[in-house]
């Protein structure tokens, strides 16, 4: 019986050491809704607390989705020693776009390996015109002919 307290004990301490060295790599926008060709703020987060080393995200799947990215990736690190970039991006087609994950490479003890993000949806509005706030259209104002127009 005490034999057997051990071994449960060994595999919770092996699963906990599991789950404390997993990436968390989470993609968040500022904004689900806008027109089209605004610009938004994407915000890319891996939460590690093992030293590693990201590569760039793979865009692809979001390129191929209508999305153009405005800026280069950079990562930068914040206090708690989390990698943090910040991307602006437009979308020139209207309607709902649900983005699959970004899959993140990175090197972490001299292996490459790749997490996935969450997937995000947005809601592409057009412009809409208000054909209420517009006058008719005015006849033409006719002059009398005069002697200098000649």
């Amino acid at each position: 019986m005490k034999g057997k307290s051990y071994i449960w004990a060994y595999c919770l301490l092996c699963l906990t050491s599991y789950a404390h060295a997993q990436v968390n790599f989470s993609c968040v926008v500022d904004s689900n809704q806008m027109l089209i060709g605004d610009q938004r703020l994407l915000t890319l987060q891996i939460k590690t607390t093992e030293e590693l080393t990201p590569d760039t995200v793979d865009f692809k799947p979001w390129r191929e989705a209508g999305v153009e990215l405005l800026q280069p990736q950079r990562w930068h690190r914040d206090r708690e020693n989390n990698y943090i970039q910040q991307l602006r991006f437009a979308v020139f087609d209207t309607g709902y776009l649900q983005l699959p994950p970004l899959m993140l490479s990175y090197q972490q003890q001299g292996q490459m390996q790749t997490a996935l993000s969450n997937d995000l949806a947005l809601e592409v509005n057009g412009i809409t015109i208000d054909s209420t706030g517009l006058a008719p259209i005015k006849p033409i104002l006719r002059e009398p002919l005069m002697f200098r127009d000649f």
